[in-house]
This record gives structure tokens, sequence and C-alpha cells, in this order.
């Protein structure tokens, strides 16, 4: 009867570190799917904001209006940091959880088939000009993914500075 009681008790035991060690795996998979999901929404939404930044630094502000810096210097500005959140595109989609942020953002794909477009445009022409489509088509991301973002991070300092150009972005009836 003992022997049968040791081998119950250790049967038992296999099956409960079977169980702790599944239960430990399932919960690391989810937080880091969690983590992972949560950290492709902040890049995205960095991605935004740098493109904000661009667009609003690409213009001389005055007292009553505004108007595109048109000098060569600034368009090759232009260039460099698109061609760059061109790159940061590409590189979210590494991101682990890529394909569900597609689902929640489907417009990632329009905005970046627009940032390829633009830069060809600017490549290819003389004059600045920038692509009302692109820049529609980010505010459409920015206020899709805002909603998504942690409070906290939408309340630090940089972001009070950020939503200066949010106005500004506004007042160009661009969103």
């Amino acid at each position: 009867m003992i022997p049968n009681l040791v081998s119950l008790i250790s049967v038992i035991k296999v099956l409960i570190s079977a169980i702790v060690a599944f239960i430990t795996a399932w919960l690391t998979v989810k937080f880091n799917l969690v983590r992972e999901r949560n950290k492709g929404k902040i890049l995205i939404f960095e991605i935004v904001k740098k493109y904000f930044i661009l667009f609003y630094n690409s213009f001389e502000k005055g007292k009553e209006s505004s108007t595109i810096k048109k000098d060569r210097i600034s368009k090759e500005k232009y260039l460099r940091v698109i061609e760059k959140i061109e790159n940061d595109f590409i590189n979210l989609q590494n991101n682990l959880y890529y394909s569900c942020l597609l689902e929640n953002y489907p417009s990632i794909t329009m905005t970046q088939i627009l940032i390829s477009m633009e830069i060809a445009e600017l490549r290819n022409r003389e004059d600045f000009a920038f692509n009302a489509g692109t820049v529609k088509h980010f505010c459409k991301l920015f206020k899709a993914i805002k909603k998504d973002i942690p409070k906290k991070y939408l309340k630090n300092e940089v972001m009070k500075n950020f939503n200066h150009i949010l106005e500004f972005i506004e007042k160009q009836n661009l969103c």
C-alpha cells in the first residue's frame, strides 16, 4: 500500500510541476505580447510625432500667416528626415505584434505608401511642396493611435510642447 502511495505522490508532484511550468510559460508569452503591442503603439506614435515636427519646422512662421520654406536646404532637410521616417516604418514591421497593429490602425499601410510617393516626388522636382494626402493620413493615424497611448505618456512635458504643433497643423486645415 505504501509503495502505491509513494508512486501516486510522485505522479502528483510531476503533474503539479508540469502545470506550474505551463502556466508560467503561458503568462510569460502573454506578458511579452502585451509589452510588444504597447511598444509598437509607442513606436507608431513617435513616428507620427516626428513627421508633425518635421512638417511644422518646414514653415516660416509670421504673426499673421505661415508660409512653406522654399529654399533648397529646407527641401533637403525635409527629404532626409522623411526618408528616416520611411525607414522607421520599415523597422516597425519587425515588431512581433505588427499584424495586430495593422488590424487596429489600417491607415499605417497607406501612410507608408504616401511617404514613399512623396520622397519620389521631392527627388524629381525642383520646388518644395508637401503632399496634402500624406499629412492627412498622418493626422488620421495620430487620431487613431492617440486614444490607445497611456495617459501618463500624453501628459509629459514634451507632449505639452507638441500640442502647439498640433494646433498649427489644424490651422493649416490639413487635420
